[in-house]
């Protein structure tokens, strides 16, 4: 039975590869990215290298919880179910900047985007006939983080270094509440450092 695998940020770098590698293994592809028009030059390099032709592209901009809905509900559409969810996309912000929900951009992207996809995406997980996988991309700066509970959005005392951090370490306590709320499914959640 066809097999289909999200991943988000798929048109550069790891995501890329890992949509790449994907394909080779006869998944159905779901490029998640911001940017349709790269994405599109990326899903063409994935099916001309690959020969695969099952790779589609969609908007899915993790800076915008509205956009997140829609993709969600047009891929509900077109495929009955999801056995693996690659959440790869990520900021760095060398200054503050905010999403149109006015979350602080690398908390709001790399942590509350992929948050919110994957809570909206579980009904479609649940029901792969295999064990489905959710692939958290973090990164070993998680080990500087801590979360700024008075403001995460750190709106007084910015800086790159620390609001990466705690993203990252939101991407791994988020890994560890969600593996264990769905402990007892068929449904798998790990988190990774990519290296080399």
């Amino acid at each position: 039975m066809e097999k289909t695998a999200i991943i988000t940020g798929a048109n550069t770098g790891m995501g890329f590869e890992t949509a790449k590698q994907l394909a080779v293994k006869g998944f159905n592809i779901i490029m998640a990215v911001r940017d349709e028009k790269r994405g599109g030059e990326a899903m063409r390099q994935i099916k001309a290298s690959t020969g695969a032709s099952r790779v589609r592209v969609m908007r899915c901009d993790l800076s915008s919880l509205t956009d997140i809905h829609t993709f969600v509900r047009q891929l509900e559409q077109i495929i009955p179910c999801v056995d693996v969810l690659v959440n790869n996309a990520g900021v760095v912000a060398l200054k503050r900047e905010v999403t149109e929900d006015g979350f602080e951009s690398m908390i709001g992207v790399n942590h509350l985007g992929h948050f919110a996809l994957t809570l909206q995406l579980l009904p479609l997980l649940e029901c792969s006939t295999d064990e489905a996988r959710i692939v958290n991309v973090s990164s070993g700066a998680h080990k500087y983080g801590r979360i700024h509970f008075p403001d995460p959005h750190l709106t007084r005392r910015y800086g790159t270094w620390r609001g990466y951090a705690q993203s990252k370490l939101a991407n791994i306590l988020f890994t560890y509440a969600l593996a264990a709320r769905l402990e007892q499914t068929d449904i798998r959640v790990n988190a990774l450092h990519p290296v080399e």
